[in-house]
């Protein structure tokens, strides 16, 4: 199946970043996907 295979995506950006990067960055936070209660 495809999500099976566990991804370590926190490595896979961290990467990303060191070769691809230019220092200036933005963070974005879909919280959408987290539990609410009630």
């Amino acid at each position: 199946m495809q999500f099976e295979k566990k991804f370590d995506f926190l490595e896979f950006n961290s990467r990303l970043l060191k070769q691809h990067g230019n220092r200036h960055y933005i963070i974005a936070l879909d919280s959408s996907f987290i539990a609410k209660s009630g």
